[in-house]
């Protein structure tokens, strides 16, 4: 998305609100959602998902709505 050819390591940010949001019409198997509709839709989904709504005006963290405490340890038997 940034442009440096790496997928998979790029940072959502999570807009305030509709004002921050730039849709363009899109047609889907024969239907047109206009931006209004899907800035209403994205809208939506930010507030109903309790780390998105947290994060509004800031940037999502890696793994902070699935994985948002991993512990790992290591060790061996010899």
């Amino acid at each position: 998305m940034n442009g440096d050819g790496v997928s998979g390591n790029d940072l959502i940010y999570v807009q305030r609100n509709q004002s921050e949001m730039n849709f363009v019409p899109e047609t889907v198997g024969g239907v047109t959602f206009t931006a209004a509709q899907q800035a209403a839709a994205w809208d939506k989904y930010i507030s109903q998902d309790k780390y998105l709504n947290s994060r509004r005006g800031e940037y999502a963290e890696r793994g902070g709505a699935f994985l948002p405490m991993v512990s790992r340890a290591d060790f061996s038997v010899v």
